[in-house]
């Protein structure tokens, strides 16, 4: 059960941070000059904390980067919302960031 919170975790992370390149390379993302910078840390933040072999160390870094994602897509929520948008993708992405922070600590905090 340990090792499959984790390797879920991986496996969300490389996608979060691929979906948000995606977004920013296809030009999908409202205000792209504002947001490329933190979508491009971010994706690489996470999908880089993702391979890291030692658990431990993946589970913090991705910890790390689940927080950092959060952020970004709060702020990209908030943004929408004052432009008048409702955004359903990074509302999809701050719910699944909130998930794997709440799983990956309950992870760390079993060890």
């Amino acid at each position: 059960m340990k090792n499959r919170i984790l390797l879920i975790s991986r496996a969300f992370a490389v996608l979060v941070g691929a979906i948000t390149l995606g977004f920013i390379i296809l030009g999908l993302t409202q205000n792209v000059e504002l947001f490329k910078p933190a979508d491009i840390v971010l994706g690489f933040i996470l999908m880089s904390t993702a391979i890291i072999p030692r658990p431990k160390l993946a589970c913090l870094g991705m910890l790390i980067g689940y927080s950092y994602t959060a952020g970004v897509f709060s702020l990209s929520i908030t943004a929408s919302f004052l432009d008048g948008v409702i955004n359903i993708a990074s509302t999809v992405g701050l719910i699944v960031c909130i998930t794997h922070i709440y799983m990956l600590c309950r992870w760390l905090l079993r060890f």
